[in-house]
């Protein structure tokens, strides 16, 4: 209860809100924090910033951290590090929404789509969220674009055979675009020569997701930086 009182007063909320944000986070990610107060102020102290860039919507950021937290499998052994990792989560997703178009709940929304996928697979959470933004502003928006992103993942580890034997006939390293040690774009760049031949791309992606993965092959510098 002391821990919520500093985060109220710091925040200038009512005490009962501020409560409210520590037992969804205990609900939402773990009961253990109760265990570790300090951790447990610093994560409620993200939540209750990141609300400031949400028109004040506290339940909608708690849900948007307890979301990027739980899909990107955070450990919680340390909570110390783990309450570090939020922030860091957090500078991530407000950063996004001031460069790219999509607000955070719909960031959110894609991250419950990818979210698993993409830490799987090797995709760092800054890079997943830059992805995020290029696809909402290609109009895959909220979990559509989750969606996309987790489809052009998958296909890209896991390409059918013949999909495989059209890239190699082309020229494209496929251990290039299967290595999870490289960023998303570099895998995607190696798709480059054959963005624009429509049979390749098809075996590769299917035709629901080909525009999306045009799109993205066209965006990589965009979402390097």
């Amino acid at each position: 209860q002391g821990k919520a009182r500093n985060t109220a007063k710091a925040f200038g909320v009512d005490a009962a809100n501020a409560m409210g944000v520590y037992k969804d986070l205990l609900s939402k990610i773990t009961p253990e924090l109760k265990k570790a107060p300090d951790a447990l102020e610093i994560m409620s102290n993200n939540v209750m910033t990141l609300s400031k860039t949400m028109q004040n919507d506290v339940p909608g950021a708690s849900a948007a951290m307890s979301t990027a937290m739980n899909q990107y499998k955070v450990s919680l052994d340390d909570p110390m590090k783990a309450a570090q990792t939020m922030t860091d989560y957090m500078n991530i997703m407000a950063a996004g929404t001031v460069e790219g178009s999509a607000e955070i709940k719909e960031v959110a929304e894609a991250l419950k789509q990818t979210g698993s996928v993409a830490k799987t697979f090797g995709v760092d959470f800054a890079e997943t969220n830059a992805v995020i933004q290029l696809l909402d502003k290609s109009g895959k928006k909220g979990s559509e674009g989750g969606i996309a992103l987790r489809n052009t993942i998958v296909k890209l580890q896991a390409p059918t055979t013949d999909a495989i034997k059209q890239l190699k006939a082309a020229g494209v390293s496929v251990e290039t675009m299967q290595n999870q040690s490289l960023s998303l774009t570099d895998r995607l760049r190696a798709l480059t020569p054959v963005m624009h031949d429509a049979t390749i791309m098809s075996a590769l992606f299917g035709g629901e997701n080909l525009a999306s993965a045009i799109a993205l092959i066209e965006g990589v510098d965009q979402i390097d930086t």
